[in-house]
C-alpha cells in the first residue's frame, strides 16, 4: 500500500521546512524522501514534471479534493489538506 502523503525534498530548502513543518506541527503523517541522497526518489520526484521541491504527492484520498501532486510551498493546499487529515 502506497503512502496517503509523500514528500520528496532536501536539506536547507526553506519551502520544504515550510511544508514538513507545518504538517509535523499539525499532527498530519506523510512520509519523506531526501532528493539530495537518494537518486531513486529524485526521479520519482522529476516524474511528476516538478523541478522544485518539495514535490508534494497525494493520495487518492486527498487528490479529490485539493491536487495530486504539486511543487513548492502553497500554503492553502497545506493548509487544506491539514484540515482534511484532522477530519
Amino acid at each position: 500500500m502506497s503512502a496517503e502523503i509523500t514528500i520528496y525534498g532536501r536539506p536547507h530548502c526553506t519551502n520544504c521546512t515550510k511544508t514538513t513543518d507545518a504538517l509535523t506541527d499539525a499532527g498530519v503523517v506523510f512520509v519523506y524522501h531526501d532528493i539530495s541522497k537518494d537518486p531513486q526518489a529524485r526521479a520519482e520526484a522529476v516524474s511528476y514534471g516538478y523541478l522544485q521541491a518539495p514535490v508534494v504527492v497525494l493520495s487518492s484520498v486527498y487528490a479529490e479534493c485539493i491536487a495530486t501532486s504539486w511543487s513548492g510551498y502553497d500554503e492553502d493546499k497545506v493548509m487544506s489538506l491539514i484540515k482534511m487529515a484532522a477530519a
